[in-house]
């Protein structure tokens, strides 16, 4: 199989600060931003260090979970609405907790601490508004360091998730992630229907009788949490992150070719959230690959014609996708399979590279990037069925 002209996969030096998406030809390095500093866990070094890190401004932030080859993350920008993510004091209302210095071992230094179910106990922070979706998160360790079981009613499970003064009742919108050891990431989404700054965790007499501490909080209006934003005594907010290159016509045969990601997303939610390759960022001369909802997207548009072709697959794990184009048919392949083909030959000069839908500002690709290839030549059927598997 010929080399890719452009291949960008994710790396780390060894000195825990720098960072390189690498392409196989220099010139083509991709351009990362970030207007703001970010946090990442596990993902400023080869070597883990098992805590949260800042990372700098329009620094890449390497995601290492799951134990195999990094992938660059993108995330969207959001605001952490809690003024107090590692509070040592009360924000909006709290009762029944206490305030402790306590060493994470991730660079949190203190708690809310929650006792016994012998009284009510809750925190709360942050504002909400009527209509609107949010998702609250912290960073949960119990006293007897089992797994925390946040319940959706308040006579079941270890304490409850509170939204805009109510429970976040359908459990299939609470997530229990484990961080490191018996450290614990609970995120719940609901949406508001009343403005108020009830929003935390209530521990109820009826739920079971064990203690733990709470950090990190953070409540953002997505549907899903993002990386930690610290914040402290005031809302803080991470801009979002780019990636793109332009002028890059000498790494991308207008004529015939191929492009190839390997990725997954942060939600499952429309629009569409895409990479593109396209003549100057020209949203109506593009391929792109990507998703939309539950489903892959595959979609090319030139000056005669256009076609979108739609396939379910899980966005939240890895898919690998490719489009292959020639003089004679554009072919779309999803994890080892050819899902369609066209017989079109597109009337398109390729020179840049977005993760968006081309024009920088519409259906941007906000996830987890593990691999990216641009190939100036068409694959066989059977090399790209492999490369997709």
């Amino acid at each position: 199989m010929e080399r890719p002209s452009i291949a960008m996969r994710p790396r780390a030096y060894k000195d825990g600060k720098v960072y390189s998406v690498l392409p196989i030809n220099g010139a083509a390095d991709l351009d990362f931003t970030r207007a703001t500093s970010a946090t990442s866990f596990n993902a400023t070094r080869v070597e883990n260090d098992n805590e949260i890190q800042e990372v700098a401004s329009n620094t890449p932030r390497l995601d290492y979970s799951g134990n195999g080859c990094p992938s660059l993350l993108l995330e969207p920008e959001s605001t952490n609405l809690i003024t107090y993510s590692e509070p040592t004091t009360d924000e909006n209302s709290s009762g029944g907790v206490t305030y402790e210095s306590f060493d994470w071992g991730i660079n949190f230094s203190n708690c809310v601490r929650f006792g016994d179910n012998l009284t009510t106990g809750w925190w709360y922070g942050g504002t909400v508004e009527t209509g609107k979706e949010y998702t609250l998160s912290c960073y949960v360790i119990m006293d007897d360091l089992s797994e925390p079981v946040p319940s959706p009613n308040t006579s079941s499970g270890d304490f409850s998730v509170i939204i805009g003064g109510s429970l976040v009742a359908d459990i299939n919108n609470i997530t229990v992630t484990n961080v490191t050891g018996n450290i614990w990431r609970v995120s719940a989404k609901r949406i508001a229907t009343i403005n108020l700054n009830n929003n935390g965790i209530a521990k109820y007499e009826n739920q079971s009788a064990k203690g733990f501490r709470v950090v990190g909080w953070q409540l953002e209006e997505l549907s899903y949490a993002t990386s930690y934003i610290p914040t402290s005594g005031a809302i803080e907010t991470r801009v979002a992150e780019t990636l793109s290159k332009d002028s890059i016509s000498d790494y991308i045969n207008s004529y015939k070719g191929v492009l190839y990601v390997e990725i997954k997303a942060l939600d499952n939610k429309s629009p569409f959230k895409v990479i593109s390759i396209s003549e100057g960022g020209d949203v109506n001369k593009r391929i792109t690959l990507g998703f939309k909802g539950d489903t892959t997207a595959f979609y090319y548009k030139d000056s005669s014609s256009n076609n979108l072709i739609l396939s379910s697959t899980d966005v939240f794990s890895y898919n690998k996708i490719a489009i292959k184009y020639d003089n004679q048919e554009v072919k779309f392949f999803l994890n080892g399979e050819l899902i369609n083909t066209d017989s079109k030959q597109l009337d398109i000069d390729f020179n840049s590279i977005h993760f968006n839908a081309g024009d920088t500002n519409t259906e941007s690709f906000y996830g987890n990037i593990k691999d990216l290839r641009v190939y100036t030549t068409a694959l066989t059927d059977e090399e790209l069925t492999q490369l997709t598997s």
